[in-house]
């Protein structure tokens, strides 16, 4: 199960969505340089956090219903940043991407007027806070 939630509400996200970005980060970040002499000056340190978490869906799965949508952009009018995000039985404690459009939504078929449950695919971008 995928679940996101804040102190008062919770939204389940469908549980095939894949989380993109999962091995494509490093906890390390590196600095290189040369010095006037020629040396070569590495300078690393471990992140504290930051750890992106791109949820997607797709074109041919985890549509989502319209109620989903309005919810997901609820949450992030809410003053309370931190999100908990059960990711299948693993919490993370993470904040909203908002450098990245961190809820895009795209109907399934377009339509003048949706409703509630027309569906939609989504990509959820968060990033890891603790």
């Amino acid at each position: 199960m995928i679940t996101l939630s804040d102190t008062a509400t919770t939204i389940t996200l469908p549980d095939d969505m894949q989380w993109s970005d999962e091995f494509s980060w490093s906890p390390v970040e590196q600095e290189q340089e040369y010095s006037l002499t020629g040396a070569l000056i590495v300078q690393r340190g471990v992140k504290a956090a930051g750890r992106p978490i791109t949820l997607l869906g797709g074109d041919n799965a985890c549509w989502v219903p319209r109620t989903i949508v309005t919810e997901l952009f609820a949450l992030l009018e809410t003053e309370d940043e931190t999100l908990t995000l059960d990711f299948h039985g693993t919490e993370y404690v993470v904040i909203w991407d908002h450098g990245n459009n961190p809820v895009e939504a795209k109907p399934v078929v377009r339509i003048r007027n949706p409703g509630d449950s027309h569906k939609y695919t989504i990509t959820v971008r968060l990033l890891e806070s603790a």
